[in-house]
């Protein structure tokens, strides 16, 4: 008898063992059909289908490649953002969108030399699996990289977005000298928000306005919107909260390690290296472009080479000493009186006439400035004892400290 009892217990526990693996199966059948119910979704930009995954054993749901703004290309380029309105589109993957850079493997955008393509407003999305006809907050990153280098894909927020229960939207913008750029060839000849020197910025606030339109189909809630970045990103950050154009498109901000540098129009231009620090001013970038005194060359002959330039040969010209350091400043955000007032980054953020009166969290990323610290004279000597072709020497002034 107890053979027999033996034999089936441990028929029960088979049968129960097929039962339970089909009861999952019908589960996960119900999340199959669920998802495919709600993945695909409409957007102003076109239909976009979702993936699922897993991360820390929660199951989140990722939307890529979102276009939020017409490729600034052609006669788009150093011109604001343009919407998008194209609902019938069907939006797929798009490879290799990174915004034109230097090639790094520490931003994200592998390979060699200059990177990237002009058409890369697009943004990500992701959400909890069960977002539908949810009102979760709204995380929106700006991804750090000096303004000069970075993409959306570079961090994955998945494990963010299915433990806190947040929607998380990241996004590129133009970058450098396509993303900011001031030539009396460009500005003179536009008006409106197209005569502004941030392109970059109004990328940002484009992808913004896309957020507040459509993000409600993906569990997210309008009206609870957090930017958040790092390094680059924590200054774009704090550019959104000095600027004028800005109002009611974010609800609360978080800046890693920004910082509050700007340049007025002239120093960006730099016309006859007025300032000394500033070698790749738009001027000095002119000049190597054309190999000639830009001052021999008619203002619309030249506004015609710098729209037909090809992007990444013109981002090369700001490269020439590949492999050397460059420690002379590259004009980005500017006080051009649209996207930042006249009076600059820093006077704006104390200006009540400007304070967004929102919750500000700004703070520095743990270790992010122990390099600059260790370089900085007040820490150190500096001395090149035999030619300064070769590594400066380095001496401590307060070890202890």
């Amino acid at each position: 008898m107890k053979i027999i009892s033996n034999k089936i217990a441990k028929s029960i526990t088979i049968l129960c063992f097929f039962a339970l693996a089909g009861c999952t199966w019908l589960d996960n059948s119900q999340d199959e059909a669920e998802l495919s119910n709600h993945m695909p979704i409409a957007t102003t930009s076109g239909q976009v289908q979702g993936k699922l995954s897993s991360s820390g054993g929660k199951q989140v749901i990722s939307w890529y490649d979102i276009p939020y703004a017409q490729p600034p290309v052609g006669q788009l380029r150093w011109r604001a953002p343009r919407a998008l309105n194209t609902p019938q589109n069907l939006i797929r993957d798009k490879e290799h969108n990174a915004c034109v850079q230097m090639a790094s493997n520490y931003a994200g955008a592998a390979g060699e030399g200059i990177v990237g393509t002009e058409d890369c407003l697009y943004l990500d999305i992701r959400a909890p699996f069960d977002f539908a006809n949810k009102q979760y907050p709204v995380m929106f990153w700006i991804h750090g990289g000096g303004n000069t280098a970075g993409l959306k894909d570079y961090y994955d927020f998945s494990a963010m977005a299915a433990s806190e229960k947040v929607v998380v939207v990241t996004i590129n913008y133009r970058l450098g000298a396509l993303g900011w750029f001031t030539h009396p060839a460009i500005q003179d000849f536009q008006q409106g928000l197209d005569k502004t020197s941030n392109f970059g910025l109004l990328d940002i606030i484009q992808a913004l306005k896309w957020v507040r339109e459509n993000i409600h189909h993906f569990g997210g809630n309008a009206n609870s919107v957090t930017v958040f970045g790092e390094s680059a990103g924590g200054h774009n950050v704090l550019a959104l909260l000095a600027s004028p154009l800005t109002e009611g498109l974010f609800h609360r901000a978080i800046s890693q390690s920004g910082y509050t540098t700007s340049v007025t129009t002239a120093q960006a231009v730099n016309q006859s290296s007025a300032d000394p620090l500033i070698k790749r001013g738009a001027w000095q970038i002119v000049n190597k472009m054309l190999q000639q005194r830009q001052e021999q060359v008619p203002l619309l002959d030249l506004r015609k080479r710098l729209l037909e330039i090809d992007g990444r040969d013109f981002i090369d010209l700001y490269y020439s000493n590949r492999g050397r350091p460059n420690f002379d400043k590259i004009p980005l955000t500017t006080d051009d009186g649209i996207v930042i007032p006249k009076q600059g980054l820093l006077a704006s953020l104390s200006d009540p006439r400007l304070a967004k009166s929102i919750p500000v969290i700004a703070g520095t990323t743990k270790d992010e400035v122990s390099l600059w610290l260790a370089v900085h004279r007040y820490f150190v000597d500096v001395s090149h004892p035999f030619t300064r072709l070769l590594p400066a020497k380095y001496s401590l002034k307060h070890p202890q400290l």
